[in-house]
């Protein structure tokens, strides 16, 4: 009985061996009908091929998700990057606005100053005009001779903002002549007043306290290289004439001047 029971018992474990090894060839046959192979070999080979295939694909992705979180690092950087930027960028903007305000208000003050320098420019100029209508008739009424800046100049015989200052020039000339031909006069007459007198000759620079300087009437004959006869002065001369004669009389004073300062002390 122990035998027959050990029998069975073989028997059976035979009978699951079998069963193992059936299921495991029909498992290797669906393989092989998966794996599109003919023999164990080939699909063994194609196993191992797979798997370090999957490996290297395994070995790809995490590769790829290494890189795909520095990209993540990178981008939140870049963001933050780009805000700080934007920040740096709009109080930049901010104080570009500040300070265009601040150059539109001072253009407007300057524009108000050139409007208010243009109203004293315009003003100064007609000023002028009128000071230049005034010089042409001050020196109509001196009798000067414009006719030399109307050829010199070209111009008109009413004088204009350009050459006021020619006809100024005429008239300062045509006063000098003047006073030239009164200090002749004054110099000449006993009775004239003395202020006439010294206006060009320096005397009136003596204080007002010294003693008035007494005036010794020039001698013709002495003081003039021309002769002159009796009555000579009854004579009118001419402007020229008048000039000449004081010039001669101021060299010859200059002359005796020097003379005496040179003289050796006795």
């Amino acid at each position: 009985l122990t035998e027959a029971k050990k029998e069975a018992e073989a028997e059976e474990k035979r009978e699951r061996v079998e069963q193992t090894i059936r299921r495991y060839e029909e498992s290797f046959d669906r393989m092989l009908v998966l794996a599109k192979t003919s023999t164990t070999d080939k699909l063994v080979d194609s196993f191992l091929f797979n798997e370090d295939r999957n490996f290297a694909l395994f070995n790809y992705v995490s590769e790829i998700n290494g890189e795909i979180e520095k990209l993540l690092n990178e981008n939140e950087e870049l963001k933050k990057q780009i805000d700080d930027y934007k920040n740096s960028m709009n109080n930049s903007i901010a104080e570009k606005r500040q300070e265009l305000e601040t150059l539109e208000l001072t253009s407007n003050r300057i524009e108000e100053a050139t409007e208010k320098i243009r109203a004293k420019l315009e003003k100064t100029r007609q000023i002028l005009q009128e000071t230049a209508v005034m010089t042409g008739d001050l020196a109509k009424k001196l009798n000067c001779d414009t006719s030399v800046l109307e050829r010199r100049l070209a111009a008109s015989k009413d004088p204009t903002l350009e050459t006021v200052l020619d006809y100024l020039a005429l008239i300062e000339e045509r006063i000098d002549n003047l006073l030239l031909v009164r200090q002749y006069i004054a110099s000449i007459d006993p009775d004239a007043p003395y202020i006439a007198k010294p206006i060009l000759m320096g005397g009136n620079l003596l204080p007002l306290s010294s003693s008035f300087p007494t005036i010794i009437p020039p001698s013709l004959q002495a003081d003039f290289d021309e002769p002159t006869g009796e009555g000579e002065l009854k004579v009118p001369l001419s402007r020229e004439e008048l000039h000449k004669r004081v010039i001669s009389q101021i060299k010859a004073k200059h002359t005796e001047t020097t003379g005496r300062e040179n003289e050796p002390d006795v």
